[in-house]
């Protein structure tokens, strides 16, 4: 994520931006999405959490899988 603040008053914004071999090159092809937001996209933080069961079966998951957390590539667990 790449994130500019635009002094108030402007109402252009240009960008330029380009796609490296290791994604143009790809099978697919590469893409690029950009969004444009006028608000923080992101929530705040909760203070407070929740565990939440779930039975990994129902979800069709063998028995014994390991559990990752995607976002800091930690291993939880089986």
């Amino acid at each position: 994520m790449i994130e500019y603040d635009v002094p108030a008053g402007y109402a252009r914004f240009t960008a330029t931006v380009g796609l490296d071999q290791a994604a143009a090159g790809q099978n697919t092809g590469g893409t690029f999405q950009a969004l444009v937001f006028t608000k923080r996209p992101f929530r705040p933080a909760p203070t407070d959490s929740a565990q939440v069961p779930v039975a990994l079966a129902e979800l069709g998951l063998p028995a014994g899988c390991t559990v990752q957390d995607l976002w800091s590539g930690r291993t939880l667990g089986p």
